[in-house]
């Protein structure tokens, strides 16, 4: 009798999938902390699962869908512009036999640039050269080299440039800024600190990239083996089941391992925290199960795995959510009342 190998069943990706996007969000990114990171989740998530849903015969709107998501994740995040073409890349690649294919792509690539192309050119023509974003730089500036401050950047580390509008010090002892600019917000400096620290320049020392790395390397290795076990191990139990047979579904899916992999790849040379990496880990987790292609004979001992995956990280998820609130809830009321005058 021939054994029948297929993907794993429906329900258990979906099992599997919405816990992990749980623990990414509610974890990860967090809700208590503002910050882009849960919209650029919400962006890796559905490109990638727009990407998934295209086939040769999709409508050409699907494509140019595609294409849109990819630039709205833009908007959000100037990090999400390079990875773009790495999505539309990767793309191409998977399925370039069909003409059909290519000429979708084709159009998703054509709506991504035009509607990337407006904030392109108003950053800019802001800075009056051409920029997707300098957050990259600066970002580098402060934690790599020449490692200028965070705020208030004066230009007083050697080497680090000359700023063009930079706050100004106006009392040393203690240390007072003023800041007066276009940039509007209740904290200007931290608004836009591309316009304050407009005129540094990033200087490459392999010492520093290396101290960099020492920390960024482990802290991307720890974050997709440790911080969510039960993961892991059911990767583990799939591959154990499958052997030889997830490496063809390795084969069929590789642009959804190989999209979030260079994703967290670009932010290996700077110092990253964990919610910025959280729509890559969903994404590539669930795409190692999906790869799994399992016989008839193997489906009850999938079941289970996915189960108790679910029940694991759900359960898990819900305590942090429950006790972060009640872990912050007593500092939040002392900060509220005033001390005593005895």
């Amino acid at each position: 009798m021939a054994l029948t190998v297929t993907s794993l069943p429906d329900w258990t990706l979906t099992l599997i999938g919405y816990a992990t996007f749980w623990w990414a969000s509610l974890e990860l990114v967090t809700t208590y902390n503002v910050s882009p990171d849960m919209a650029v989740l919400g962006c890796v998530c559905l490109g990638a699962g727009l990407l998934l849903e295209l086939d040769d015969r999709s409508n050409k709107k699907r494509f140019a869908l595609f294409g849109a998501v990819l630039a709205i994740g833009y908007w959000t995040k100037a990090v999400l512009f390079p990875l773009g073409f790495v999505f539309l890349g990767c793309a191409f690649l998977w399925k370039r036999a069909s003409r059909e294919w290519r000429s979708g792509i084709l159009i998703a690539s054509i709506l991504f640039v035009c509607a990337s192309a407006p904030l392109v050119y108003l950053l800019s023509k802001q800075k009056g050269r051409f920029t997707f974003g300098d957050s990259g730089k600066v970002a580098y500036s402060w934690g790599l080299s020449p490692r200028t401050s965070v705020r208030n950047w004066q230009g007083e580390i050697l080497g680090s440039g000359t700023p063009a509008h930079a706050t100004r010090q106006v009392l040393r002892h203690p240390p007072v800024f003023e800041f007066d600019g276009p940039v509007a917000g209740t904290y200007p400096p931290w608004t836009d600190p591309s316009y304050w620290n407009e005129g540094v320049r990033p200087n490459f020392s392999l010492k520093a990239q290396m101290e960099v790395l020492a920390e960024t390397v482990p802290s991307e290795i720890r974050l997709l083996l440790r911080a969510e076990p039960g993961l892991v191990i059911g990767v583990i139990v799939l591959v154990l089941v499958c052997r030889r047979r997830w490496v063809f579904g390795v084969r069929e899916l590789w642009p959804f391992l190989a999209i979030p992999i260079v994703g967290m790849v670009f932010y290996l040379p700077m110092l990253v925290n964990d919610r910025y990496l959280a729509g890559f880990v969903v994404v590539l987790f669930v795409a190692l199960y999906a790869c799994a292609k399992v016989g008839s004979e193997d489906r009850r001992i999938i079941a289970y795995v996915a189960i108790a995956i679910f029940a694991a990280m759900t359960l898990s998820t819900m305590d942090v959510t429950v006790r972060m609130p009640l872990i912050t809830l007593p500092s939040l009321v002392l900060v509220q009342i005033p001390p005593s005058k005895t």
